[in-house]
């Protein structure tokens, strides 16, 4: 990223990438792949901009910048989740991704426990990590927007090679192995639940496909 002196212009920053998550859905891992190559101005991969989990477009730190691409990468919802516990910062996470202070559930998070007997008796996913999806396909209708779920292996090579004329070595990242034993003791209700919203974004990605206007951006 290059962030120049501010002045009374249209944005701070112009970038030719923007990479959004809620967190937990291989951020990271696309920004490292995608350092190999120079020249590319996005957002931080450490998120010292504040960008990377942004709670949705409507946010001035969105406006006040210039994106000529967007891209929300999308993963798991539990696997994501679960991965903010196991590193402990699973308070950040959710406030980086709720966009409404009233919408905050700090003691309901605090700990898996407490989020499972939650989103278990509301029925829906308090973390945020839905919401967050939904806020950010408001941009279905912008040139060069496209979700992509972190599984598709292909159709994560083809937006970045649409949009970036750049082909990255990209394969499919497994769920830890921590990960993956959190997740065998959380109850079975609470995973279903997870596995439904997943299965429905899913969804909504693949209808989103038809949607897309991508041109190349560098």
């Amino acid at each position: 990223m290059i962030r120049g002196k501010a002045t009374n212009k249209d944005f701070f920053v112009d970038y030719h990438l923007y990479l959004i998550s809620p967190g937990g859905a291989g951020c990271s891992h696309i920004h490292s792949l995608l350092d190999r190559n120079g020249g590319l101005i996005k957002n931080d991969v450490d998120d010292r901009d504040n960008l990377k989990h942004l709670s949705s477009p409507d946010q001035s730190s969105y406006q006040c910048n210039n994106f000529r691409s967007v891209v929300y990468l999308y993963n798991d919802p539990l696997s994501a989740i679960v991965s903010h516990y196991r590193r402990g910062w699973q308070l950040m996470q959710h406030k980086k991704v709720i966009d409404k202070p009233e919408d905050l559930m700090i003691n309901e998070v605090s700990n898996l426990k407490s989020l499972q007997e939650t989103v278990l008796k509301l029925k829906r996913d308090v973390f945020g990590v839905e919401k967050h999806f939904y806020n950010w396909i408001k941009l279905v209708e912008r040139n060069n927007f496209a979700v992509v779920d972190f599984r598709d292996v292909t159709d994560v090579k083809d937006v970045f090679g649409q949009l970036l004329n750049m082909s990255i070595d990209y394969t499919i990242r497994e769920r830890s192995s921590k990960s993956k034993r959190i997740i065998d003791t959380l109850d079975k209700e609470f995973v279903d639940y997870y596995t439904q919203v997943d299965m429905t974004i899913r969804e909504e990605i693949k209808n989103l496909k038809s949607k897309r206007k991508l041109t190349r951006v560098l």
